[in-house]
């Protein structure tokens, strides 16, 4: 059985071209409208720690930046998990249909 891991970058972008026209792709765009946000936030709280560790600014400011900074990291991570089970699952599916269309074509 085939693993995203086991294709090159080429065999991956189409693979992702073709879940994104064949397969169910309302939890991977969701997923990846987050991952977009995410790194917008990631952006956001470097420069803004940056900023309040620049103009020596103490208090809640670096502490909610530090969290912020936290969750986009996880965000990023969980979201880029997500989407490789999706494209994952999809692979298998691709998989298992070859194998059903052969062995249906072998009893014929």
């Amino acid at each position: 059985m085939m693993n995203i891991n086991d294709l090159s970058k080429e065999e991956i972008k189409v693979l992702k071209e073709d879940f994104l026209v064949k397969g169910e792709t309302d939890i991977y765009r969701k997923a990846q409208r987050i991952f977009i946000i995410s790194i917008i936030g990631l952006i956001f709280s470097t420069t803004s720690i940056t900023l309040h560790t620049y103009i020596n600014a103490l208090g809640a400011g670096n502490v909610i930046d530090a969290f912020l900074l936290v969750f986009t990291l996880f965000f990023i991570w969980r979201t880029t998990i997500l989407k490789r089970n999706e494209l994952n699952k999809f692979l298998m599916q691709k998989e298992a249909g070859k194998a059903k269309s052969t062995i249906s074509k072998k009893k014929k």
